[in-house]
């Protein structure tokens, strides 16, 4: 019972990452060199997640599976993305415990038992217990809930987390941990009742139904029944009292939204197989499992993927392509081929048809960290920032224990989870006293202007790392005219001042660019006129 009771109060404390007031931002937008003023709600909420879900995965069994978790992602995806813009990376985990429950902690962590994804009838099932978790997530319940004075204080359960999950099954530790929200922190009524019109809406936007979930709260009523005096029931009994209330609420719901699109079909597809897998993955005690069609290397390809790297490394990507197509079609099972082409893809400049050759990829050869790390990259260059995580995570799962893969695999992860940029603009520098504010933004120059300064401020994670930005000024036509290391003004504050030869600024569209770990991460236009 101390076990439980102490991963129990772990639960509660990361639980209450909103600690603190709903303060102002810490970016003062009209001057860059202010000091910060106020705290940070997200930011808090992005450090005690993190470091609860680093806890947990070190307790507990958390599965690594990337057919199994890869589902879930995708289907986490389907429904973030209709929320966008959103200030957290969602991750999506499958935690082994037969009991059917999922949980949500701030920041954007959201896990699933096991029992969950085996229990579930249809997709449209589990996508509207994520969209639940997902509202608890979005509108930030557990820093409300500390607002109001209504739970303990933030560090409370933190000492003492060592608990050994050696025995076989893991169930009862997770079922005490009660990591879910609810268990421990039962939200009220109110905050309970917009996670559920939110998640409704949420799920509809995404193409279900909201009325999809009510099997899996109609099995929650029917285990109850079957056992009242059990001590160790499904947290969304603990949370929800009234059982019966909600679900009419949800019927009414169901009645007054329709789905806004159809649901992607391919994870209704998947689910069977997903389901099937899983099962085999706990009985046979594996993580992951192997890919479930052997990847074979093929030797008479090896003279075309050689090719291929000379087309590209000659930039010309359209005849390596071309290559490589015909290749696959000569051996479909080799994993070399699919990854040459969506890493040519992704040289190229098209990160949308480089996902699906990546994805191919992995499909065949789960072992190979770069092959995620592309598809991470892909990902991430169209905009698919939840997906990008996973991926990265899959790669750094698979990148050892040190090493320059791994380091960059951790900065990536880094820099989507946490927010690099907090404001940008153009103006005379200031000085770092920061007592002055900043000149008004500045989109159009005159050509004879005497000078041009673009300033960006970092977000507080990586104040440590402004030495490291470096700018470029790029002038119409796309000709690079300046590059350097951006100038350290005033804490997180960088800028950059645009050099002067005789005469005036070329006419048109200028462009400027902030760069780190060799990628660029903001840019910003402006007129010469």
């Amino acid at each position: 019972m101390a076990a439980r009771a102490r991963l129990a109060g772990l639960a509660l404390a990361v639980a209450l990452a909103g600690a603190g007031a709903c303060g102002p931002s810490l970016t003062n937008r009209l001057n860059p060199f202010a000091p910060p003023t106020g705290s940070d709600l997200e930011e808090r909420e992005r450090e005690l997640g993190a470091s609860f879900d680093r806890e947990l995965r070190r307790q507990l069994r958390v599965l690594q599976d990337p057919i199994v978790t890869g589902f879930l992602s995708d289907l986490g995806q389907s429904i973030v993305r209709e929320i966008e813009p959103q200030p957290f990376v969602y991750h999506f985990r499958v935690v082994r415990d037969p009991r059917e429950n999922a949980f949500a902690v701030p920041g954007g962590y959201i896990y699933f038992h096991s029992g969950t994804l085996l229990a579930a009838q249809s997709v449209s099932e589990l996508a509207g217990v994520m969209a639940h978790e997902i509202a608890h997530v979005r509108h930030h319940h557990s820093a409300r809930m500390q607002q109001q004075s209504q739970l303990p204080d933030l560090l409370t359960g933190l000492v003492g987390i060592g608990v050994s999950i050696a025995v076989e099954d893991s169930s009862p530790a997770v079922a005490a941990l009660a990591v879910n929200q609810a268990i421990q922190l039962r939200f009220s009524r109110e905050l309970e009742s917009e996670a559920d019109r939110v998640g409704a809406i949420l799920v509809a936007r995404a193409g279900h139904s909201p009325a999809s979930i009510l099997p899996f709260f109609e099995r929650i009523l029917a285990e109850r029944g079957r056992d009242p005096e059990r001590q160790e029931l499904p947290p969304y009994l603990y949370t929800h009292p009234d059982v019966e209330a909600r679900m009419a609420a949800i019927r009414v719901s169901a009645d007054a939204l329709v789905p806004q699109r159809s649901p992607d079909p391919a994870l209704a597809a998947d689910l069977p197989a997903v389901q099937q897998r899983l099962r085999q993955l706990l009985s046979l005690r594996r993580d992951p499992l192997p890919p479930p069609v052997a990847a074979q290397r093929a030797p008479e390809v090896d003279a075309t993927l050689e090719r291929a790297r000379e087309l590209r490394d000659e930039k010309s990507y359209d005849e390596a392509l071309l290559l490589l197509a015909r290749a696959e079609s000569q051996a479909p099972l080799d994993p070399r081929v699919p990854f040459a082409i969506g890493s040519l893809l992704l040289a190229a400049g098209r990160p949308e048809q480089a996902v699906p050759a990546l994805r191919r990829a992995a499909r065949l050869d789960f072992s190979t960290a770069r092959i995620y790390l592309q598809l991470g990259l892909a990902y991430r260059d169209t905009g698919q920032r939840h997906q990008a995580g996973f991926a990265f995570e899959q790669a750094l799962a698979r990148a050892g224990d040190r090493g320059a893969l791994r380091f960059r695999l951790e900065r990536e992860l880094e820099k989507l989870s946490f927010p690099l940029v907090l404001a940008t603009g153009f103006g005379e520098p200031l000085d770092d006293a920061g007592d002055a504010d900043a000149p008004a933004p500045l989109e159009r120059v005159a050509r004879d202007a005497p000078r041009v300064v673009f300033w960006l401020r970092l977000g507080p994670h990586f104040e440590a790392r402004a030495p490291e930005v470096s700018m470029r000024w790029i002038a119409p036509g796309g000709a690079l005219v300046q590059e350097g290391a951006a100038r350290v003004r005033a804490r997180a504050v960088v800028a950059s001042e645009l050099g002067r030869d005789t005469g005036s600024l070329a006419g048109g569209i200028w462009r400027v660019e902030g760069w780190l770990d060799g990628a660029r991460f903001v840019e910003r236009e402006f007129e010469v006129r």
